[in-house]
């Protein structure tokens, strides 16, 4: 993790991505193979994702040409591009207030 310190000085902001990264790609990869489907997976981690993306790309670019791996986090970046994609063509809509009036 002393590598992330470089894009995260700060403690907090931290990306807890990478703890977790086998059970994301298992994840990923089972939206890939359509056993669950994206929106079931847009709906709880397009932000995340999304977010994590877009604070981490820079890492992942310079961590390929380090390790001269163009596979490393691969299905990350694909889970991203997808997520990025969805929201271009439909804003996201906060839980809170998509399921305000959910009983």
């Amino acid at each position: 993790m002393d590598q992330i310190e470089r894009y995260f000085p700060s403690k907090d902001e931290h990306p807890q991505t990478f703890p977790g990264q086998a059970n994301n790609v298992s994840c990923i990869f089972s939206i890939f193979r359509r056993e669950v489907t994206l929106d079931l997976v847009d709906d709880f981690f397009s932000g995340p994702i999304s977010i994590s993306w877009r604070k981490l790309s820079r890492y992942v670019f310079e961590q390929r040409a380090v390790l001269d791996r163009e596979t490393a986090f691969e299905w990350f970046q694909w889970h991203a591009e997808r997520m990025i994609d969805r929201e271009k063509q439909t804003p996201p809509t906060p839980a809170h207030i998509a399921h305000r009036d959910w009983k």
